[in-house]
């Protein structure tokens, strides 16, 4: 046989993992196979050996629920492969490379859901074109195992602001300033949240600043410097761009431009929506291939909250430490430019060395194309979730400003208060807002609630964390209608449980939805009189469609 497969199996592939290899080797110079090697040099020769992997499905694989199937593992090459070789899902032998042992990359598909252990059938084939014949041989089949090891990591700041960290700590940041609230140690990623006064004793965060390789979205209501922060009546998004956009990046807009969700190319996921009397809620659900490479307020993923919060009780100086300085700040963008740079194929596709390509490999489709290792269940706008923004973004998108070779800013930065240091609030002896009494109605609006009845059963989520934050509202706040942040507090974590596990089809019942459907159907804004999106429009999912009130 002219080739062998050198290795021999089985492999394992972990989600978020390193790429395992699939070795092969020729045992004869092409020209032994072909008439001609000329032929060899050009990809429009009469005569072409490859070798390729397919990947086996099953009828009862997961799917989106738009009904796209997703694979449970990818096909890639090392980023030393020139382009005249690659081919989708194999590599083309050549005279200058028939002696090497050459190697497809096998990597584990991050899909963000928490699911079990597949096995899949990986089939390496060779084949032979010479002219319109085309002869196609089965080399081996190698059983490769992809083990699932998502979480459902989450971070979360609400209200004004309570946090959560991926490792679940709980603290309470009521400092002014530009804040990093997470930031990759490796990768050119990064959310920094904008902290202002909201009332008297704390302050609330009302920006978000995305960072996407060397590219910036924004998503404000701070508004005008100065203004209190529960007093902008809209959010505002700006993408501040470097180039062509980072591949693997995409905005979306649900409730009517009351929230968005921004993709990074890991799978990270940040989600960003306007909360009750417009202070901001912000969620981080972190994808596995992030796991343990974080830092900032969220955390460092790695199963330990103890060194979250570097042991202190009352984190106000570690709080400070990640306090940004104007130089750094996200505001205008990003001047820190990358350089990267790309291989473009004879093929219909192109290889950028910063975002590895990988390629969906079955016997029904063979597509290639940078992030390919990164699933995308609810991007499609199909399913009715929501509109993807990011072209409509791009149209007006910005330099970022006052870098030395950009232009000037049209706008002053934000205004803080870097001494605002509010005073504790101690609970009242008396009357209907004690702390015991304060507790009691808290607890029934969060656990007494359709949704928290339903997370509670059926997603076995506890609520302690919210509705500490919810007491630490109604004291700060003086009125029991503060509980309305922590409420909002409690969807958010429901839906962070909720990430991993809808958007999917399940293995035991394809072509129907996940019954947790019956949850996130629950799971929107809304007023307490009014009821779920306060009577102006229909819950999906955990987003409200329709005419939403302002």
């Amino acid at each position: 046989m002219f080739l062998q497969v050198v290795t021999k199996g089985p492999l394992t592939v972990a989600e978020g993992g390193d790429a395992e290899y699939i070795e092969f080797a020729a045992t004869l110079p092409p020209r032994f196979i072909c008439a001609s090697s000329e032929s060899l040099s050009s990809t429009n020769g009469t005569c072409e050996i490859t070798v390729f992997g397919l990947l086996g499905v099953e009828s009862g694989d997961r799917k989106c629920l738009d009904g796209t199937s997703i694979p449970q593992a990818v096909i890639g090459w090392p980023h030393s492969y020139i382009d005249d070789i690659i081919v989708p899902c194999g590599v083309r032998i050549t005279e200058t490379n028939w002696f090497l042992v050459l190697r497809l990359a096998i990597k584990a598909k991050v899909d963000s859901i928490e699911d079990t252990n597949y096995k899949r059938q990986l089939t390496i084939r060779q084949k032979l074109s010479i002219g319109s014949l085309k002869i196609t041989t089965n080399l081996k089949v190698i059983e490769v195992t992809v083990t699932n090891t998502d979480r459902g990591l989450s971070c979360s700041a609400s209200g004004d602001p309570h946090y959560r960290t991926f490792d679940g700590a709980y603290f309470h940041n009521y400092i002014e300033g530009e804040l990093v609230m997470f930031r990759h140690k490796t990768l050119p990623y990064a959310v920094h949240t904008f902290q202002r006064r909201c009332n008297n004793h704390a302050a609330c965060h009302c920006t978000i600043a995305i960072r996407s390789g060397d590219d910036v979205i924004v998503i404000d209501v701070c508004g005008p410097n100065g203004t209190p922060a529960s007093r902008i009546p809209q959010i505002e998004v700006q993408l501040y761009l470097n180039g062509d956009l980072t591949p693997g990046t995409t905005i979306e807009q649900y409730n009517g431009g009351t929230a968005y969700k921004v993709r990074l190319p890991t799978g990270t996921v940040i989600q960003v929506q306007r909360g009750w009397s417009n202070y901001m809620n912000t969620a981080i659900y972190l994808s596995v291939a992030d796991y343990g490479q974080t830092e900032g307020m969220c955390g460092s993923a790695d199963d330990n909250p103890g060194n979250d919060l570097f042991g202190g009780s009352v984190p106000a100086a570690w709080i400070k430490t990640w306090r940004v300085e104007q130089k750094d700040s996200l505001y205008f963008g990003s001047c820190k430019k990358l350089v990267t740079t790309t291989v473009t194929s004879s093929h219909p596709m192109s290889v950028t060395l910063s975002q590895p390509t990988y390629c969906d490999c079955t016997s029904d489709i063979q597509t290639c194309a940078p992030g390919r290792d990164v699933v995308n269940c609810v991007s499609s706008t199909s399913t009715g979730r929501g509109k993807e923004i990011t072209s409509m973004l791009l149209t007006q998108a910005l330099q970022p400003l006052g870098c030395d070779s950009g232009p000037p800013r049209v706008k002053p930065p934000p205004e803080f208060d870097l001494e605002f240091n509010p005073k504790p609030v101690k609970w009242p002896t008396t009357g209907p807002r004690t702390k015991t009494k304060v507790e009691e109605h808290c607890r029934l609006k969060i656990e007494g609630s359709v949704v928290g009845k339903l997370c509670g059963r059926l997603l076995n989520v506890t609520f302690d964390m919210e509705i500490e934050g919810c007491m630490e509202d109604v004291k700060i706040g003086g009125a029991l209608v503060w509980a309305r942040a922590s409420i909002d507090a409690a969807l958010e974590k429901c839906k962070g449980v909720l990430e991993g596990k809808e958007h999917i089809q399940g293995p035991d019942s394809p072509g129907k939805e996940n019954p947790l459907v019956e949850i996130g159907d629950k799971l929107c804004p809304g007023d307490e009189t009014e009821g779920i999106c306060s009577g102006n429009g229909t819950c999906r999912l955990g987003m409200c469609f329709g005419r939403i009130k302002l």
